[in-house]
C-alpha cells in the first residue's frame, strides 16, 4: 500500500518526569534483506533510569522543508532526507535499538519538548554508543564516492601516529597512487555539514562511546580524534606551506576542511575537559557558550539549551527550557546565573554596545551575533590581568529584567580616540609618523605618563594589549622583550643615514642582527594586528593610554569595576549607565585603582541597561 494512503503517526503522551521515572520513548528499527527497502520501525516507551540498552544518534536534520515517509507503528511519520540515510545506513549495520531526537521526541509538542531536550543532558551519556553520521543522502553521492571514502579513510588511518614529524607527515600526506583524491576525501569528511551543527556539539561531548559512520565505512572516535589532532598539529607548525598544492588548496577552504578542523579541535578540547577528574581544570560555562558560537543553529535560544548539558548542575538546573519565551530574556536570565554562580563579571567583558544592534541590555552577551555583524573585539586575555586585585563583585545587585547595578570606580575619561589601522602598524613600521600614530597623538597633548614610565614603553605595551602571541597560550610582555621592541622602533625612527651606522657598528654579526631585528618587528607587528581588531587607540583625560571598542566616543567613562579583571567603558545616559564595551588601560590593569586609597573612597554605584 502507498504511504500516501496511510493513517498519520501520532506519538502517544509521555509520563510526567519525577525523581523515580524518566519516561523517554526508543525507536526499533526493523531489519530487511533488502538494503533500500521502506523503513519500518516501532516506537516503545521506557524508563531511562531502568538503564534500558540503546544507541543514539548525532546527526545533521537537513533540509526541513523535503520529507520522506517511513512506516512508524504501520503508520506513516515524515523525517527528513537525511534522516532517511542515516536510518538505511544503521540498519544495514544491524542497529536495531535507537534513540533519534526527530522521532523519539513529539517535535510538534512545545511542552513535550520543554521536558525532553533537558532530558538529553541524560540521554547521550547513558547510551551504549552514540552513532555520529557522516554520510550523505543517495542523490549527494558521486560515482566514485566508494573510492573517494576509502582513500580518504586510509589516509586518517596512516595518520594515527603519535608524536608524527614533519616529514613523516609529509611523507604520507603525499603516499598513494592518487593522493589528490585521498585530501578531496578528507576534505569531504570534514566539510560535512554535522561538523558545524550546535546540537551535535553536546551530543558528541557527553558520549562515553562514539563511532562515526560513513557512507561505507566506520571509525572509532579515538582513530578521528589522534587523526584530527595530527593534521592540526601540522598546520599549526605551518607544514602545509611546503606540501604539494592539492594539500595546500584543501586546506584554504575556511568553511569546509580548514573550518571543519577548527572545529573538530574545539570539540576535542571540550571532549578531553569533560573527562577531567578535577574540577578546578574544567572548563568554565563562558568558554562553553563563547565555543558554541563556532557552530550554526537556526533557533536562537539554543546557543543556551544545546550546550546545557555542558554545564555545571548549579547552573543547567536553573534553566528552563521555554521555546516561547522571548530570546533576550532567555540570554538575560542566563547572564544573570552566571553572574550569581560564579561570583564574578567576566560575562560582562563580551557584551556592551560594540556587540551590535541587540534587543538585548548592554550588559548580555548576544551570542547569536555573529562576525559580521557585530563589531565586537576579540576579547582581551582576561585572566592576564587583574585591573579589580581580585575584589569580588562586592554591592552587585541583579534589578529587575533590564538592569544591572554594579560597584567600581570612575577613574578617567575619553580626551580623544586615534584609528590605529593594524595593516599601517606591520606594513609602515618604518614611519614613525603611522607606526606610531597614537604615541605621537598623546605627544601633542602630555609630556609625562601617569605611571611615571617612559611614553613609550606605556605606547607598546598598550598597543599589543601587553601580550605576546595571540594564542590561547599567550602570557604578558617580559621586560626583555619591551626593551627589544623599543630598540627596533627607535632604529626604524632614526633617519637612514643613523640606520647605516647602527648596522656597521654590527661588524661581522650584522646579517644575523639584522635577521633578528625584522623577526622582532614582525612579531610586534602580529600582537598590535591581533589586539587592534575592532578597537581604536584612545587618550584619557590624565594622560593614559588605551584600547578601547571602536564606537567609544570622547567624555566615556574609564571605568575599574569589583569583580572584572579589564576596565570598562561606560557611558552615561540620563540616570543610568549603557555598557560601551572592555578596554585596555596601561596603568590600570594590576590593580593600581583599587589600591589607591583616594580612588578607593570614590567607589560608586552604576547602574547599567
Amino acid at each position: 500500500m502507498s504511504t500516501e494512503k496511510l493513517e498519520l503517526f501520532r506519538h502517544k503522551p509521555l509520563n510526567r518526569i519525577t525523581r523515580n521515572s524518566q519516561p523517554f520513548r526508543l525507536l526499533e528499527i526493523h531489519t530487511s534483506s533488502e538494503p533500500f527497502s521502506r523503513i519500518e520501525c516501532t516506537l516503545q516507551h521506557a524508563n531511562l533510569l531502568g538503564k534500558p540498552p540503546f544507541k543514539a544518534l548525532s546527526y545533521v536534520w537537513g533540509i526541513a522543508n523535503i520529507m520522506v515517509p517511513i512506516l512508524l507503528d504501520s503508520k506513516r511519520y515524515d523525517v527528513t532526507r537525511n534522516c532517511y540515510a542515516a536510518l538505511l545506513r544503521l540498519r544495514e549495520l544491524g542497529e536495531t535499538i535507537v534513540w533519534i531526537d526527530a522521532i523519539c521526541i513529539d517535535q510538534s509538542n512545545d511542552e513535550e519538548k520543554c521536558s525532553q531536550i533537558p532530558l538529553m543532558n541524560y540521554i547521550y551519556p547513558a547510551a551504549k554508543d552514540v552513532i555520529v553520521w557522516l554520510g550523505h543522502v543517495e542523490e549527494e553521492r558521486s560515482l566514485n564516492s566508494r573510492e573517494i571514502e576509502s582513500l580518504a579513510v586510509s589516509l586518517l588511518e596512516e595518520l594515527l601516529v603519535e608524536d608524527i614529524h614533519i616529514d613523516l607527515f609529509l611523507d604520507i600526506a603525499k603516499s598513494g597512487n592518487r593522493p589528490e583524491l585521498r585530501w578531496q576525501g578528507l576534505k569531504i569528511v570534514y566539510g560535512h555539514p554535522w561538523f558545524r551543527r550546535l546540537w551535535t556539539h553536546q551530543e558528541l561531548i557527553l558520549s562515553t562511546s562514539a563511532t562515526f559512520v560513513l557512507d561505507f565505512h566506520t571509525m572509532q572516535f579515538g582513530q578521528l580524534q589522534l587523526a584530527t589532532q595530527v593534521l592540526l598539529r601540522a598546520s599549526d607548525d605551518f607544514t602545509f606551506r611546503h606540501a604539494p598544492a592539492y594539500i595546500t588548496e584543501v586546506y584554504k577552504d575556511d568553511e569546509g576542511f580548514k573550518g571543519g578542523l577548527n572545529r573538530a579541535r574545539s570539540r576535542i578540547l571540550a571532549c578531553e575537559n569533560r573527562h577531567n577528574s578535577s574540577p578546578y581544570k574544567r572548563l568554565p560555562v563562558l568558554t562553553h557558550v563563547n565555543l558554541g558560537r563556532l557552530f550554526n543553529c537556526s533557533e536562537p535560544r539554543d546557543r543556551v539549551y544545546a550546550l546545557l548539558g555542558l554545564l555545571d548542575a548549579k547552573i543547567r538546573d536553573r534553566v528552563y527550557v521555554d521555546y516561547k519565551k522571548p530570546v533576550e530574556e532567555v540570554y538575560t536570565e542566563f547572564t544573570k546565573l552566571i553572574i550569581e554562580s560564579s561570583r564574578s563579571l567576566e560575562v560582562l567583558v563580551d557584551a556592551g554596545l560594540c556587540r551590535g544592534s541587540s534587543p538585548c541590555p548592554t550588559w548580555v552577551q548576544d551570542w547569536n551575533l555573529r562576525q559580521p555583524e557585530s563589531k565586537q573585539p576579540s576579547p582581551l586575555s582576561y585572566r592576564s590581568y587583574s585591573a579589580c586585585h581580585s575584589v569580588r563583585p562586592l554591592g552587585t545587585m541583579i534589578g529587575d529584567h533590564c538592569e544591572l547595578a554594579i560597584r567600581g570606580v570612575d577613574v578617567d575619561s575619553v580626551l580623544a580616540t586615534v584609528e590605529v589601522p593594524g595593516d599601517d602598524l606591520l606594513a609602515d613600521c618604518k614611519h614613525h609618523m603611522t607606526g606610531a600614530k597614537g604615541l605621537y597623538a598623546w605627544k601633542k597633548y602630555f609630556k609625562d605618563y601617569p605611571t611615571g614610565c617612559d611614553p613609550l614603553h606605556a605606547w607598546i605595551r598598550t598597543v599589543c594589549a601587553d601580550m605576546d602571541g595571540t594564542d590561547i597560550k599567550a602570557r604578558r610582555l617580559s621586560p626583555e622583550l619591551v626593551k627589544a621592541y623599543e630598540i627596533q622602533h627607535r632604529f626604524w625612527e632614526s633617519p637612514e643615514e643613523d640606520q647605516r651606522l647602527i648596522m656597521r657598528a654590527q661588524g661581522n654579526d650584522i646579517e644575523e642582527w639584522s635577521e633578528s631585528l625584522l623577526a622582532i618587528k614582525n612579531r610586534f607587528g602580529l600582537a598590535v594586528i591581533f589586539a587592534s581588531v575592532n578597537r581604536t587607540f584612545f587618550i584619557s583625560r590624565k594622560g593614559y593610554m588605551g584600547m578601547g571598542p571602536e564606537i567609544m566616543e570622547k567624555e566615556d567613562m574609564i571605568c575599574v569595576i569589583l569583580g572584572c579583571n579589564v576596565p570598562l567603558v561606560l557611558r552615561k545616559v540620563r540616570d543610568h549607565y549603557l555598557l560601551v564595551g572592555e578596554c585596555f588601560v596601561w596603568g590600570l590593569m594590576d590593580g593600581e585603582a583599587v589600591r589607591d586609597k583616594k580612588l578607593r573612597h570614590g567607589l560608586e554605584t552604576f547602574r547599567l541597561r
